[in-house]
């Protein structure tokens, strides 16, 4: 993300050769030439899937819809890039009622399709966000993070440690960073 989304930028696959390993993050696949880049590299690539329960809503209306998103992932997946190196970022997770029930539908789609790995964020009022509420008459949440955690306990208790839960600085029991140890377990046992 630092130069671009791999869906509308290419020039990740340029410096490639240079880097370690990647960690890639995007709302979308890249085109056809960077998802078989990514395929016969993903031995050095982690990709998280930016997939939100808002997408095509007046939140997040140049997002598909996750239903749309994970079948198309899935589908990449089936077609040569690891499932187990694919992070499902669950993104924004708006913790009220409604936006915690959107983050569970796209948990549980996605843990069926067979992906165990999330990533969560909750969502920053950033003023541009702010503003985006107030523009389309939406009012600015009362975020209430012990229903989002309640959720994930629920997840937890029902499948064990088939299910993965982290997140990059949310205070929470899932911190683990940016890149986390589960990243680096990964790619030392594609030779990295």
């Amino acid at each position: 993300t630092e130069r671009g989304d791999i869906q509308f930028n290419n020039e990740w696959m340029f410096r490639f050769h240079k880097m370690d390993f990647c960690i890639l993050i995007s709302k979308g696949l890249p085109p056809i030439n960077g998802q078989n880049f990514m395929k016969n590299n993903s031995d050095k690539i982690i990709f998280h899937a930016t997939t939100t329960g808002y997408g095509g809503t007046i939140l997040e209306p140049y997002v598909m819809p996750y239903i749309e998103r994970l079948d198309k992932l899935k589908e990449f997946c089936d077609n040569g890039f690891p499932i187990n190196q694919v992070v499902v970022r669950v993104d924004p997770i708006i913790s009220t009622k409604k936006g915690v029930s959107l983050a569970k539908n796209v948990i549980q789609y996605a843990y069926n399709l067979g992906f165990h790995r999330f990533r969560y964020s909750f969502i920053d009022m950033y003023p541009h966000v702010r503003a985006r509420f107030i523009q389309n008459n939406v009012p600015i949440p009362i975020q209430d993070t012990s229903l989002a955690k309640v959720m994930f306990d629920e997840f937890e208790n029902k499948y064990g440690e088939k299910i993965c839960f982290e997140s990059c600085a949310e205070n929470t029991k899932h911190k683990v960073g940016c890149i986390s140890k589960k990243d680096v377990e990964i790619l030392k046992q594609t030779n990295i």
